[in-house]
């Protein structure tokens, strides 16, 4: 379960409970006051960090759309299928995934305590185009979603567009 804080649409401060891993990941994504942590001792990975080996892209178990077969291939990655937002994010923040691009069927509530975390530990988050997500809006839909290394921003949001990703 994922709570959230945000101040004037920005993420700021938030928690998640990884229920089958026993874990709460938690994280500040405030300015000048970014840092994060997992209550039961969960190493948490820095965006930043080295990449080890080719790109690592999670994505869902049970509704993935033809675009994300032609992006990794793009990526040259491994799919790593998992459920929820909050958990696919969670991969990142330990170190076992690079990459989370996803399309459709989210809410705020979905992602902006991933969000923040992500935030927190300098990984890039923004909608498929590049823009940034803006919360408590009257539409809760976030359908778009990308998390991935800084490093790796540029050529991930190409390679979306090229993917077909931004159809539909």
């Amino acid at each position: 379960m994922p709570v959230a804080l945000t101040i004037d649409g920005r993420c700021a401060v938030a928690a998640a409970a990884l229920a089958a891993l026993g874990e709460l990941l938690w994280g500040v994504a405030l300015p000048g006051h970014e840092r994060a942590g997992a209550l039961r001792g969960a190493k948490l990975v820095r965006g930043d960090s080295p990449q080890r080996g080719r790109p690592r892209v999670v994505v869902s178990r049970s509704h993935t759309p033809p675009w994300v077969q032609r992006f990794a291939g793009l990526q040259g990655a491994e799919l790593l299928p998992f459920g929820s937002a909050g958990f696919k994010v969670s991969r990142l923040l330990l170190g076992e995934a690079d990459v989370y691009p996803h399309t459709k069927g989210l809410k705020e509530w979905d992602t902006c305590a991933p969000e923040t975390i992500a935030r927190a530990l300098g990984w890039s988050v923004c909608k498929l185009r590049g823009d940034e997500h803006r919360y408590n809006q009257s539409n809760p839909r976030n359908h778009e979603l990308v998390v991935c290394r800084p490093g790796l921003r540029s050529r991930v949001l190409e390679d979306l567009k090229e993917a077909g990703a931004l159809e539909g």
